[in-house]
């Protein structure tokens, strides 16, 4: 496995993980926030585990997944 697309694509994942809790218990003023814990985890579990899949089956694909840049053929 490639180590610099590991290390991008845990760093996305920890970055949208950290903001989107941010976004959620800031405004809930708690972390006893129980509909905010289930969202994350209804979010993020499905997104860790292809990602895992696709890091070991097509790394080809994450890479291209993770690249925001990605141009649309016309």
């Amino acid at each position: 496995m490639d180590r610099k697309l590991m290390i991008s694509a845990v760093t996305k994942f920890l970055a949208g993980l950290v903001m989107l809790a941010l976004l959620i218990f800031l405004p809930a003023g708690t972390l006893a926030f129980t509909q905010g814990w289930i969202f994350m985890a209804v979010l993020f579990l499905p997104m860790l585990m292809i990602g895992i899949v696709l890091a070991l089956k097509s790394p080809e694909l994450l890479r291209k997944r993770l690249n925001s840049k990605e141009q649309e053929n016309t």
